[in-house]
């Protein structure tokens, strides 16, 4: 099994391509796009209040940004057997890792049993909370506090047929080990799950982090790699 091979510098981009623009996932585009927001917002008495809810991407003319007057409550917006998605009150809404704890703590501990935050989605308003069993939360808990340095919710692991995990970008596989990838960036959200475009994709690409269930190295962005389970000796 060959550990997947990560590209060791971004591909220069075209001269005169689009670069995308998404809020969504990007701090440097969301706060773009909120100082013309404020300044929208500041035109007009009747909008002031307003602040940005989230984005719609599933309109075909879109998308769009969704603003409101959020009162401080969060509610659980989507509840099945395998995925609850909270909307987060305006205070929670704040793209670090201790605002992250905080809900991870309190709804972890509402929802009980074995329901784990998987995604922490500030600029959109969202959690999203999955039932994982024994195995996948020590693999996700071990690998981000040991491996990664991240949090836990940064780690997707996905199980593997006949056992074992497998890294769901580039399908490395092994039946004893934990194989997974680190998300680009803890409020991007599942890029394995989410339809994104190709530039998108490409931007992820170069930054996600593989670790090879066999060899036990971390490659890195820049090519380079690390024994990252040394550190646990």
């Amino acid at each position: 099994m060959k550990p997947h091979a990560a590209s060791g510098s971004r591909k220069p981009r075209p001269i005169g391509a689009l670069i995308p623009f998404e809020p969504w996932s990007n701090a440097t585009h969301n706060a773009k796009l909120q100082v013309k927001l404020d300044k929208w917002i500041n035109e007009d008495q009747s909008r002031s209040g307003l602040v940005l809810a989230g984005f719609d991407r599933d309109d075909p003319d879109g998308p769009f940004a969704l603003l409101s007057k959020p009162q401080d409550v969060d509610v659980v917006k989507t509840l099945s057997g395998d995925r609850k998605v909270v909307a987060l009150s305006a205070s929670q809404r704040v793209a670090s890792s201790a605002a992250a704890r905080k809900v991870a703590a309190y709804y972890e501990d509402q929802f009980g049993g074995n329901w784990r935050m998987t995604e922490f989605r500030p600029y959109e308003g969202e959690a999203v909370f999955e039932p994982l069993d024994g195995k996948v939360a020590t693999a996700r808990g071990l690998l981000a506090s040991n491996g990664f340095k991240c949090e836990p919710w940064d780690i997707y692991v996905s199980k593997r047929r006949g056992g074992g995990f497998k890294c769901p970008e580039c399908g490395n596989s092994d039946p004893s080990k934990c194989n997974v990838t680190k998300r680009t960036c803890g409020y991007l959200g599942n890029p394995v799950q989410r339809p994104m475009v190709h530039g998108r994709h490409e931007e992820i690409a170069h930054r996600v982090k593989h670790m090879s269930g066999e060899t036990g190295h971390v490659i890195l962005s820049d090519g380079s790699t690390r024994d990252w389970y040394e550190e646990t000796k």
